[in-house]
């Protein structure tokens, strides 16, 4: 069994992103994030890309409406990530 000074405490956040999908995909990938899965949503009436990404224990997803829309689509980013993980991608994001 791990002592807790040797787990970390994941944040779960999620916010708009005025950067391009695939600008925070090259972030993400710099900061060690690999892909894990894609999938098409449907939720709302509204068709959504969703790609998650992890790396070790924290994950990430992005969010992107798909489709022809009459007003501007902003990526949705949701982490579950430490703090330092948060703070890193927030700046970049």
């Amino acid at each position: 069994m791990k002592s807790k000074r040797s787990m970390k405490i994941l944040e779960l956040r999620s916010f708009e992103s005025y950067m391009p999908s695939l600008s925070i995909t090259t972030e993400l990938e710099s900061l060690g994030f690999g892909q894990v899965t894609e999938a098409t949503i449907v939720a709302d009436g509204k068709f959504w890309s969703r790609t998650i990404y992890r790396k070790g224990f924290e994950e990430v997803s992005v969010s992107d409406e798909i489709g022809e829309v009459t007003h501007l689509k902003d990526p949705i980013v949701t982490l579950s990530a430490k703090r330092e993980t948060l703070a890193a991608i927030k700046k970049i994001i």
